[in-house]
């Protein structure tokens, strides 16, 4: 449950589950924890004895829970009730997919879909379950648990990379932004003149402002993750058909589709176009065809 604070009535460690996340198997949902302090006026100072500061206790088959003051009788078969940094394995994240054919992992956001092909990843599990949680693992230079991926059907496992994968599992890579084709259902763009935004979940784009489709690769014969340098006044400009949203890379001194438009990069504004009073700069460009263009900046600002 998104939001949700499980516990582990085995050891009673607690955790504050995210939206998109599971708790482990056995894991049991934390009835809500009352105020230690109920009854003191907001704003109190309260100094506790060493030793005698209150202690939080559960109940493993109910998941109530209980504050015990100074040297109170702890509740029998009750745990100590402990809240864990972070999410303890293996926490299901929903919204966590791979690519079978490069072993390349994302975690992506509630009003995005992966691209054509993705899979999604089963639980990642601890790279040293034989330790208690908590402990630091250190590990020889080189010698390190690496996560692989079964291509096929998801399963994650850790292996020692001297003594390689599982045949047929390939090397699992965490991806820190979103993978070409990564469709966002929050994306939209003004069609009069190609300005772009995320919206966030809940927002409203601005009328008039249509969907994006999703933006193909800006070199798809390149491998993912490859560097181009490209030559002045040269790189490729993004354009979009007004009618339809659909993206297409366009290399100077080739022309783009007639009636295609340059789609201007979102501006990283918190809100919709409509409720953005302070826009800190636009950035135009003046292209020639047929020739090195002679692009020139156009800043302005608004308050």
């Amino acid at each position: 449950m998104p939001g949700s604070q499980f516990f582990d009535p085995q050891t009673g460690n607690s955790c504050n589950f995210g939206p998109g996340q599971e708790p482990p198997a056995g894991w049991r949902e934390l009835k809500p924890v009352s105020d230690p302090l109920a009854g003191i006026p907001s704003g109190s100072t309260v100094a506790w004895l060493p030793g005698r500061e209150p202690r939080l206790f559960v109940d493993p088959a109910t998941g109530e829970n209980r504050w015990i003051h100074g040297s109170g009788e702890e509740p029998r078969e009750w745990l100590p009730l402990r809240a864990s940094v972070a999410s303890p394995p293996p926490t299901q994240v929903e919204r966590r997919w791979y690519d079978p054919l490069t072993g390349e992992s994302y975690v992506f956001g509630p009003d995005q879909s992966p691209p054509a092909g993705w899979k999604k990843l089963k639980p990642v599990p601890s790279p040293t379950p034989f330790l208690p949680p908590g402990l630091t693992a250190t590990w020889i230079p080189g010698r390190g648990s690496r996560a692989y991926v079964d291509p096929d059907s998801g399963d994650v496992q850790w292996a020692d990379p001297v003594k390689g994968a599982p045949a047929g599992w390939i090397a699992l890579q965490l991806r820190f932004t979103s993978p070409p084709l990564t469709e966002c259902s929050q994306e939209y763009f003004d069609p009069t003149t190609g300005e772009s935004q995320v919206f966030r979940p809940g927002e409203e784009p601005p009328p008039r402002w249509k969907k994006l489709r999703p933006r193909p690769p800006q070199v798809p014969a390149l491998p993912l993750g490859s560097t181009v340098t490209w030559l002045p006044g040269l790189e490729p400009v993004l354009y979009v058909d007004p009618d339809t949203g659909e993206q297409m890379w366009v290399s100077p001194p080739t022309k783009p589709p007639a009636a295609w438009i340059e789609l201007l990069p979102p501006l990283g504004a918190d809100g919709p176009a409509s409720e953005r009073p302070n826009l800190s700069y636009l950035v135009r460009s003046t292209r020639e065809y047929g020739t090195p263009r002679d692009s020139s900046a156009l800043f302005c600002e608004t308050r």
